[in-house]
């Protein structure tokens, strides 16, 4: 179902796991950039994150 929903331009949903390389974060989310540098300006030591959202922000 996942890939189905990827392939139309679904949106995961966040709190349930999901595939991240099905995702093309900046198609779904066209301010994914933009939310990228405000969390980088807004927490640069990335305290605010974790293990789990890490690496689709770095």
């Amino acid at each position: 179902m996942e890939k189905l929903l990827a392939d139309e331009g679904g949106r995961p949903h966040w709190g349930k796991y999901y595939d991240e390389a099905r995702y093309r974060w900046r198609e779904i989310y066209p301010q994914w950039d933009a939310f990228r540098a405000l969390r980088s300006q807004l927490d640069p030591q990335g305290r605010l994150g974790n293990d789990y959202i890490a690496p689709l922000f770095d």
